[in-house]
């Protein structure tokens, strides 16, 4: 309960809405999508190849929030990994810039215009 409300107070510290709600909540796709950040066709697409699991409520399907979480946790992992991977081959392979700041700790030209 403690790393729960000292989630809720970072939060709402950067000035994000916090709301409790239950993970048996249904969402639309249209909702799924939002939470996503992505657009409503691609969110149906998960559903249809099966990456986030839905049902239906009448002739309309829906997503349960605890769904949508574990599909964003194993979605933001993945990212996460990918872009770990691409970090330590560019390392590797010498693509980072090794100059370093000038002293002064100013990133720009000498003699430009100010």
């Amino acid at each position: 309960m403690r790393h729960l409300l000292r989630d809720a107070v970072s939060s709402m510290r950067l000035g994000q809405c916090v709301v409790p709600v239950a993970e048996d909540r249904q969402l639309t796709t249209q909702r799924a999508a939002d939470l996503l950040g992505v657009s409503r066709p691609h969110s149906v697409t998960l559903l249809d190849v099966g990456e986030m699991p839905s049902h239906k409520a009448g002739t309309h399907r829906r997503v349960y929030l605890k769904d949508l979480d574990a599909y964003r946790k194993v979605r933001d992992a993945a990212r996460r990994s990918a872009l770990d991977a691409m970090a330590r081959d560019a390392f590797e392979l010498g693509l980072y810039d090794r100059t370093g700041i000038p002293e002064g700790g100013a990133d720009s030209f000498e003699g430009s215009a100010g």
